[in-house]
């Protein structure tokens, strides 16, 4: 599969596919509604005491003006559950209001009844069996487009590789296609029941059941959230004995607090809605809530996840030996000068990339040390690494120390400009930078804002480093404008399709 030759094309890429996919169903979908010129097909089951009952021997009432009725027809149903006889009514919708309408034998005997509404464009709502103009494709038109989403994001994910594959956008196309996917995992069984017995089973309840997906798959995970949110807390305590005390190593604390607040938060309002006799509107507005904030705890835990993937995808790739530049991202040391085992990692990690580069095809990449001189630090990080590559067999001509760095953006900025000063056409420069595994997708992203194209390279590191890490990359991500402002639009139109079914059909 050929990958992306930049973030902007991947973009570009992949939001056309899925507006390409979105207006072809929707033309499609128009094409139907016209090709029915409006019509309104009603499947009304009759009951299991009506038998040999025959077309001409029913007909239909209104009370008061009525919907034109272009024919009726009874029909034998096979379900799952055996026969079921239905009177098929073909209607053709004129103006808007509400109708009544009863099914009478030839006796004036009443066998079913039903209230429908016209809405604006001639669109029909059945009360009795929750169906709807065109509902026999708009719910498959749902599933096709979530199917196709689901591929667009798996094949986007796949094809964002190199120095693509740390970035937000890989985040953003794997977080969606888990989100869809979990969506497809609900929406198809339901689907699945309806076209089994859509009588015992209608519309309104499977479109209900599709507005509260995010609702119940909250509700499934949070076993897993509360397990999560424990090892993290657990994790994070590790990880405060051994580092400072800062906000930056208390993240982990703070996200399972919440997340268990969460869950606690959710057990408790499922109680009180069992405990408490409400009133249908009161439950109503709950039910429209509760759904809408299920689709954004949902999103969040696929985000979460998606972080997760990328990460440890990015943790667990090696570059191809043919590298021109290796970076190694610096982080503090000893007083003394003498490295700590985390930084001595990355500096090893490096050259041993570097010796098994050479020894397999002849070609030396330059090392840039990348770390300026911190508080309480005696020398720059990239002065201390220096000294300990000088005590090696890696030649003093191939190590370009980059000494004002202070963080890990400036890492990549000031060592793109060390290539950029050797090499004027660095654009075609193949570059590795080195760091600490958990660290790797982070530092990817920051490469990519400075338009620096490297892989990274990750080093090993102790286990209580992981979970915190995984929680500042998410913080990373959603503290990003664009992916922001892209997360919100998904959110808010998710959020609102949700609360306007749930009104409607509740």
């Amino acid at each position: 599969m050929k990958c992306f030759p930049s973030l902007r094309s991947a973009k570009m890429c992949i939001i056309i596919q899925v507006a390409a996919l979105g207006a072809g169903l929707l033309i499609l979908g128009f094409a139907l509604w016209l090709s029915g010129h409006g019509r309104f097909v009603l499947d009304l089951p009759l009951g299991d005491t009506v038998k040999g009952l025959r077309s001409s021997d029913v007909g239909i009432e209104w009370e008061g003006e009525g919907i034109f009725v272009e024919s009726c027809e009874v029909r034998s149903i096979m379900t799952l559950q055996g026969t079921r006889t239905v009177i098929s009514i073909s209607m053709l919708p004129e103006k808007t209001g509400q109708y009544e309408m009863s099914v009478k034998d030839t006796h004036g005997q009443v066998l079913a009844g039903d209230t429908i509404k016209i809405g604006r464009f001639k669109s029909a709502f059945s009360w009795e069996t929750g169906s709807f103009t065109g509902s026999e494709f708009i719910l498959l038109f749902v599933l096709l487009f979530l199917t196709g989403v689901f591929f667009i994001m798996l094949a986007g994910f796949l094809k964002l590789r190199g120095p693509l594959a740390n970035s937000n956008e890989a985040i953003f196309t794997c977080g969606v296609m888990i989100f869809s996917g979990m969506f497809l995992c609900f929406a198809i069984p339901y689907y699945y029941r309806y076209l089994s017995n859509q009588y015992a089973y209608p519309v309104w309840l499977l479109v209900l059941d599709f507005a509260q997906a995010g609702k119940k798959f909250f509700a499934a995970s949070r076993p897993a959230l509360l397990l999560f949110s424990g090892l993290l807390i657990v994790s994070n305590i590790a990880l405060l004995r051994h580092e400072r005390p800062r906000f930056q190593n208390a993240l982990g604390i703070l996200l399972g607090m919440i997340l268990t607040a969460a869950v606690a938060g959710s057990y408790a309002a499922s109680g009180l809605l069992y405990h408490y006799d409400l009133s249908y509107d009161a439950l109503r507005v709950i039910t429209m809530i509760r759904n809408a904030v299920g689709i954004a705890f949902t999103y969040m835990e696929c985000i979460l996840l998606s972080t997760i993937i990328c990460g440890l995808r990015a943790a667990k790739h090696v570059p191809e030996p043919d590298r021109d530049y290796i970076l190694i991202l610096g982080c503090c040391f000893r007083k003394d000068g003498t490295l700590t085992p985390l930084l001595k990692a990355r500096v090893d990690k490096a050259l041993d990339f570097w010796r098994m580069q050479k020894q397999k095809t002849g070609k030396a990449a330059f090392l840039i040390p990348s770390g300026g001189q911190g508080r309480n630090e005696p020398m720059p990080e990239a002065e201390a690494m220096s000294n300990y590559i000088a005590g090696t067999d890696i030649p003093a001509e191939y190590v370009l120390p980059e000494d004002r760095s202070m963080n890990t953006f400036q890492n990549m900025e000031f060592s793109k400009k060390v290539i950029d000063g050797q090499n004027p056409d660095s654009s075609g420069a193949k570059v590795c930078y080195v760091t600490t595994n958990y660290h790797v997708l982070r530092s990817g992203i920051l490469a990519n804002k400075v338009k620096l194209a490297a892989e990274g390279l990750g080093a090993k590191t102790k286990w209580w480093f992981w979970p915190n890490a995984y929680v500042r990359e998410c913080a990373a991500f959603f503290s990003n404008r664009n992916m922001m402002i892209l997360y919100l639009s998904i959110l808010i139109a998710a959020a609102a399709i949700t609360l306007q079914v749930t009104s409607v059909m509740y």
